[in-house]
């Protein structure tokens, strides 16, 4: 404590803010710098010059910190916060159902469906198969009824396509990757216990596509399942697993991967990976951080000029690690952004971001350094749930006021939200998310402002598109009507 108390600072960082161009007829890029005051322990050294956060320990524990706010975020609530959060959630559920209505599980699901996605029937092949689930918690198997995996349609547009949760199937030039797998019946270490899903994911291990990419943000359980890794191992399906720092040696310890088969990487880090001109095998063709001077190493998108490749960044986020009562922060956590490369190509690459868990800094400029170093972004899954109690979850999550300025800080041309709809982590209303979202989004087009952040159906996908406003028919975009 007498430690952490002299390290206690105001720090000045100097931060880079994209001011956007210099004209309408010119694409200079213009800065400006901003001084931000940080009120809680903070070194110069997890910061860069221009005031990017680096991937920052504490020197005392040695755990992970959010260099802005490495006190307020880094997970740790005392006794009475829990409580005053048992009696608001108690408080919340006499006022209101935060989830379906009670009845059996088909009856609940069904219930989704009609008020969320807008189905009148369902197959009752897509409820879980119970009697598997039981039986050491296992993925359950299901029908994947509705959900179409066609490639997007042009080249220069990304797809995306919601599994439930946080888990995504993009495709963008030829390349497939996975956000945070999670298919099993529970979040938690234990299938016995813990939040149970209300919805099934839209597609089992068995009905994916092979995949070059999976990419994990952190090590929560509802996003690094257990079991779905393993399933995802045993398939022989994934080339490459791209992790933040600590998480390799996780997988390596629960699993029986190669090494050369997982790509760990701190904040700002990138690694480049090329396909060869058939389509099929992926090859990791090195790593640097941005801002390197010499990057020449994996500056050239692909050594034959006739294959594809894309550039994985490990981008900051605000949140935290734990898996049990004694790790916490011992795993670094992350956002994604993914670009494509193609000599072929007559453009500067598609681009996607995935947010994975993230609260939104009071004060600093988090998104807008991720937007300026790494975006514009074509797409981006941003998250828009689990955030009720405010006072409670508000450093780790965000909600979809919230969600939508992240969406305009990292320049996303367009976006759709994630992390709702499939577990109850939190205290809002399990359809409240989505119908917030369109609200605000209504709200700022009231005032002359275009946002293009969208939600779809379980199952549902979603093309990038260079111009906004103009829903594509083949995306299964929610249109929300007022509730009664």
């Amino acid at each position: 404590r007498y430690q952490r108390a002299k390290a206690r600072v105001k720090a000045k960082i100097r931060a880079r803010w994209w001011l956007g161009a210099t004209s309408t007829t010119t694409t200079t890029e213009e800065y400006t710098n901003h001084v931000v005051v940080l009120d809680e322990p903070a070194s110069e050294s997890w910061f860069d010059a221009d005031g990017y956060p680096r991937t920052a320990r504490d020197a005392v524990s040695g755990r992970f910190v959010n260099p802005w706010n490495s006190e307020s975020t880094n997970g740790k609530h005392n006794l009475s916060d829990l409580w005053k959060w048992r009696v608001e959630h108690r408080m919340a559920r006499a006022e209101t159902d935060l989830l379906p209505p009670p009845g059996d599980e088909d009856d609940a699901l069904e219930h989704v469906r009609k008020t969320i996605y807008g189905e009148t029937s369902s197959p009752s092949s897509t409820s879980f198969n119970k009697e598997e689930v039981e039986d050491g918690g296992r993925v359950a198997t299901y029908a994947s009824d509705g959900v179409t995996l066609l490639p997007p349609s042009s080249d220069s547009r990304i797809k995306l396509t919601w599994l439930g949760h946080s888990s995504t199937l993009v495709q963008m030039r030829g390349f497939v990757l996975l956000t945070d797998p999670m298919f099993s019946r529970r979040a938690s270490a234990w299938q016995l216990v813990g939040p149970a899903r209300y919805t099934p994911p839209a597609l089992n291990v068995d009905e994916l596509p092979s995949l070059d990419v999976v990419l994990i943000s952190h090590d929560h359980y509802d996003h690094l399942d257990y079991n779905t890794i393993l399933d995802l191992v045993h398939s022989g399906k994934v080339q490459y697993w791209a992790v933040p720092l600590g998480i390799k040696t996780w997988l390596l310890e629960h699993t029986d991967l190669e090494p050369d088969s997982i790509i760990e990487l701190e904040w700002w880090q990138r690694a480049l990976l090329e396909k060869d001109a058939e389509g099929g095998t992926v090859q990791l063709k090195g790593t640097s951080f941005c801002g390197d001077n010499d990057d020449s190493a994996i500056s050239t998108p692909v050594s034959n000029g006739t294959g594809t490749g894309v550039m994985l960044t490990c981008a900051p986020a605000q949140h935290w690690c734990s898996r049990t009562p004694f790790d916490r922060n011992r795993r670094l956590w992350c956002s994604w952004a993914i670009r494509t490369l193609d000599r072929r190509a007559m453009d500067d690459g598609l681009n996607f971001y995935f947010a994975g868990d993230t609260g939104l800094p009071d004060t600093f400029p988090l998104h807008r350094q991720i937007g300026d170093r790494l975006g514009p972004f074509d797409l981006s899954a941003i998250p828009i749930g689990a955030y009720k109690p405010s006072f409670f979850m508000r450093d780790s999550h965000v909600n979809p006021q919230e969600a939508l300025v992240i969406h305009r800080a990292v320049r996303s041309r367009r976006s759709v939200g994630v992390h709702w709809g499939t577990f109850a982590l939190a205290d809002e209303r399990y359809d409240e998310p989505p119908r917030l979202l369109k609200k605000a989004v209504q709200n700022e087009m009231a005032g002359n402002v275009a946002a293009d952040f969208v939600t779809v159906r379980l199952g549902g996908s979603i093309e990038s598109r260079p111009t906004v406003h103009e829903v594509s028919a083949g995306d299964d975009v929610h249109d929300f009507k007022d509730a009664a």
